[in-house]
């Protein structure tokens, strides 16, 4: 009997390690990224020039605003891999128009362009990008994406 106990309580010891190591190692997917490098470079003529850096807060976000017009890459660290994002899957680039907007013939002033939005796997993980006009998010979350299309993200 005194075996039994034993042996249970040796099992129960290594259940409760094996499920803290692994709680430690695996997170959930879709859980947040903190504090994690993410950079902003300038595509040629700029030849990659890092114009602006930022690490990702609790949820997983950092945002580089009042960006010239032009195109960029987007570098992030994440989990020992440094990974450069310069396009979505359709190959449109990271391009922002500025202060640039589109004319509402409506109201005859100019209208904010639509943020245009799309994920990419970055290691085992997920980097989402909003773009703005003068404005980049990139939001680190935990997992690999199921498909990193630009309409993966609503």
């Amino acid at each position: 009997m005194k075996k039994l106990a034993r042996t249970l309580a040796l099992l129960a010891l290594g259940t409760v390690a094996a499920v803290t190591v692994s709680g430690a190692a695996d997170r959930a997917p879709g859980e947040p990224i903190a504090g994690r490098d993410v950079k902003v470079g300038r595509i040629p003529p700029n030849n990659g020039a890092i114009v602006a850096e930022g690490t990702t807060d609790a949820q997983g976000v950092v945002r580089f605003a009042d960006l010239p017009k032009g195109q960029y890459l987007v570098r992030i660290a994440v989990d020992g891999a440094t990974v450069d994002v310069e396009a979505d899957d359709a190959g449109q680039p990271i391009e922002l128009a500025g202060a640039a907007t589109a004319m509402d013939t409506r109201a005859a002033k100019p209208k904010p362009q639509e943020p245009r939005k799309f994920a990419k796997a970055v290691g085992g993980n997920t980097a989402k990008l909003e773009i703005g006009d003068n404005w980049l998010k990139v939001t680190l979350v935990r997992g690999a994406p199921i498909s990193t299309s630009r309409s993966n993200i609503k």
